[in-house]
């Protein structure tokens, strides 16, 4: 993987991220009201709006960079959201926050030492993608079913998130090197449906969880993610991490750092009262309505 391709991964990568960790502090805000009115509520839209860029940017970065990559950097989505949560209660960002951002940051610095020399993007197909289509769709209804938790909704809407990336990074490289048709062939059929469902269940388990709160859920999502990634890429994907004697060790030094950071992210306050929260929603969908 050459520099250029590294560096523009990283950068859309990052704004990925930002633009995902500002829809969610939206939809947190909102989290409480049911289906039927956040439907009709503009600024729910405006968060799913910010998703959809975040979604773009993502797609836009895949090509660039190995999937275990790519997937690492969206972590920093849960540094971007405590911040900008800070910022839109006007709070101060505590020592919680930056410590926690320091060491996430830490991680994927290490993450990029170890894949920057990894192998590129690869294609999903064949057994692979049915098989992986299967075993995500029997995991996805074992952890949303019935009354789960918030963190086990935020777990399912992880590996929704990351199975999609996988998917997304075959349909971005099939549809460059051979054209449209190229999802059409009998071994890559199932791209486009698999890509589809991905998207309603991932924002719909991540919606869920955050009534829960958003720095629990959105901490388990974002790390569970990648790890999804890392394992589709290394199993299905042939993508390996480094090849030096030290990367292994390096690699688990970036885990621990990372999963302390999200920790302590994990940990802030979620501010604004439930009060306070509910009767903005509230606000925002007569607004919505009028």
């Amino acid at each position: 993987m050459d520099l250029t391709g590294t560096a523009t991964a990283i950068v859309l990568s990052a704004a990925s991220a930002l633009a995902y960790a500002a829809g969610a502090v939206r939809q947190q805000r909102l989290a409480h009201l049911p289906g039927a009115v956040l439907a009709r509520t503009s600024a729910w839209w405006w968060a799913i709006a910010l998703n959809g860029v975040g979604g773009v940017l993502h797609v836009a970065a895949l090509p660039f960079g190995p999937l275990v990559l790519v997937q690492s950097l969206g972590v920093l989505t849960v540094v971007f959201a405590v911040l900008l949560g800070a910022l839109a209660r006007r709070e101060a960002v505590g020592r919680a926050e930056w410590g926690g951002s320091a060491l996430v940051g830490a991680g994927l610095v290490a993450v990029l030492l170890v894949v920057g020399t990894g192998s590129g993007a690869g294609v999903l197909s064949g057994g692979d993608l049915g098989g992986l289509l299967v075993v995500t769709g029997a995991v996805l209804v074992l952890l949303g079913w019935g009354n789960a938790g918030g963190l086990r909704l935020a777990a399912a809407g992880g590996i929704a998130f990351g199975v999609l990336a996988a998917l997304l990074q075959t349909t971005v490289l099939l549809v460059s090197g051979g054209g449209v048709g190229a999802l059409l062939h009998a071994d890559t059929a199932l791209v486009v449906p698999g890509v589809l469902v991905l998207v309603v269940a991932a924002v719909l388990l991540t919606q869920r969880s955050y009534r829960h709160g958003l720095g629990a859920p959105l901490s388990v999502s974002t790390t569970v993610n990648p790890l999804t990634a890392a394992v589709v890429g290394v199993v299905l994907l042939g993508e390996r991490v480094g090849g030096e004697p030290g990367d292994a060790v390096l690699a688990l030094l970036a885990a621990l750092a990372i999963a302390g950071g999200v920790h302590l992210l994990s940990l802030v306050p979620a501010g604004a009262p439930a009060a306070r929260s509910r009767a903005e929603g509230e606000q925002a969908s007569v607004g919505a309505g009028s």
